[in-house]
């Protein structure tokens, strides 16, 4: 799937003390560069993204790449429990339910529309999930969802919920 790939670039799009610090390389899968001798040293599997950490290390996976950026830059919450929960919820769970939805709705039509409710009712449970960690007891959205600045929760449970918005299942000014 290449939406988690695309998930993790926008990690880094919207978060410049990041951007700045890290090199990046495109990758064109139209011209199959994610199967050069040169990419797959680096991925055997020849799939997006990777990531060569400073240490000499690789990361092959987009939620690991966001949480060890995270920390490494000092975007983690103090609640660190909650930084990994969230980060790996919106990149595993929510991804997983909006790209079934984002195929059935290109005309691939996968789901029956028995399993077409299901999905709808997950992604319904899955906005509850987000609910309870973003808003306040009276109700309202936070500031931040985790700490009093701006962290790895706020970028991940954003992105895992901006493309409710362009299903409209969720209007970007609600409060989940």
């Amino acid at each position: 799937s290449i939406r988690p790939a695309w998930l993790m670039f926008e990690v880094l799009e919207k978060t410049p003390e990041l951007k700045e610090k890290i090199e990046i390389k495109l990758t064109d899968l139209t011209k199959g560069e994610h199967k050069s001798k040169e990419y797959i040293k680096i991925h055997p599997h020849g799939t997006l993204p990777a990531l060569k950490t400073t240490e000499g290390g690789i990361i092959l996976e987009s939620s690991a790449i966001t949480l060890y950026l995270a920390d490494k830059y000092n975007m983690m919450s103090q609640n660190r429990s909650l930084s990994y929960h969230l980060v790996s919820y919106c990149f595993q769970k929510i991804d997983n339910l909006i790209s079934k939805l984002m195929m059935h709705n290109m005309g691939r039509n996968i789901l029956s529309k028995d399993d077409l409710a299901k999905l709808m009712k997950n992604i319904e449970e899955a906005k509850n999930g987000l609910r309870r960690n973003i808003v306040d007891k009276e109700g309202k959205m936070k500031e931040f969802v985790a700490d009093e600045k701006f962290t790895v929760c706020d970028v991940a449970v954003g992105l895992g919920t901006y493309p409710m918005t362009l299903f409209g299942l969720l209007k970007s000014d609600d409060v989940l």
